[in-house]
């Protein structure tokens, strides 16, 4: 089983216009062959530049990739361009996949 976490630090201006966009990226993201479930955090308070993150469980790398390729090509098809995007706002993101350890 395979995390993608991915970090976001972005100013206020930018939450709406960013939470619409990641809830069309992630009614798509849950149709895809090997998602197993995901989690958002918004920091309600404490330090620190990190206002949210995302949680995403997947069944393999394969799954991942798969699921990446379909996202951009939904978002090329719709003309919303994600780096612009962060670049518009001055959005900063972190995204790593990670595997469970015991």
């Amino acid at each position: 089983m395979l995390y993608r976490i991915a970090t976001y630090a972005m100013p206020d201006a930018a939450r709406d216009e960013f939470l619409a966009q990641s809830r069309i990226a992630q009614d798509l993201v849950r149709t895809q062959p090997g998602y197993m479930g995901d989690q958002w955090l918004e920091k309600v308070s404490g330090p620190g530049s990190v206002n949210i993150i995302t949680i995403a469980k997947w069944r393999d790398a394969e799954s991942v990739v798969a699921a990446g390729k379909a996202l951009g090509a939904h978002q090329a098809q719709s003309g919303f361009d994600p780096d612009a995007f962060a670049a518009q706002y001055g959005i900063v993101k972190s995204v790593a996949v990670f595997e469970e350890r015991a």
